[in-house]
């Protein structure tokens, strides 16, 4: 049972508690984001201890404020009970969690997660791609189609490129202005 928007149903019910600022960048009022993403990764990988640190205290503390609320939304992501005691998961979900949340989080805002259709299902399906599980009724070509088609880091890519060679046709359309103006004024130079 892999049905896409089951996944993304989950997702979009994230409780308002984990949509909190991070202990990281509001001390006094933030939750404290190594202690939640253990305790849903423990109900994945039992064997976790519950004093460990997922990472350093000062990683956290680098991490953007969109990362780290984006890692709660995650927490709450693979809270769901199709994930508890899927061990052989726990390295891809935090590889999901510390790479490409931190990677994404860059172009998105945290609450595009839950509030914008295509940053939510790419959110599903770049987590879901990264623990090896394909969406029914889809081929593993046709789920990375769909993320790519989806993908807000792709579109950035296109739109760079787009601009780099926009900017490149003018930088010659404005030197062959120039060079006609240089021809036209040694014309004019010899007359």
């Amino acid at each position: 049972m892999y049905d896409i928007y089951f996944f993304i149903y989950h997702l979009k019910n994230c409780p308002f508690d984990f949509l909190q600022e991070s202990k990281y960048t509001n001390p006094q009022k933030g939750i404290d984001t190594n202690a939640l993403l253990l305790d849903i990764l423990r109900g994945i990988d039992s064997s976790l201890i519950s004093e460990e640190q997922l990472q350093d205290e000062e990683q956290f503390k680098g991490f953007s404020s969109e990362h780290l609320c984006s890692l709660h939304i995650a927490a709450w992501f693979f809270s769901l009970d199709f994930f508890r005691d899927k061990k052989i998961l726990a390295s891809s979900i935090k590889t999901f969690l510390f790479n490409e949340l931190a990677l994404l989080s860059k172009f998105v805002k945290y609450n595009q997660w839950l509030t914008d259709e295509d940053r939510t299902e790419e959110f599903v399906r770049s987590a879901l791609l990264h623990c090896a599980i394909i969406p029914d009724n889809e081929t593993p070509e046709e789920a990375r189609d769909r993320l790519d088609s989806l993908s807000i880091l792709k579109r950035n890519n296109i739109l760079s490129e787009s601009k780099a060679a926009f900017e490149r046709i003018i930088e010659i359309r404005k030197a062959m202005a120039d060079k006609k103006a240089r021809e036209a004024a040694n014309v004019y130079g010899r007359e």
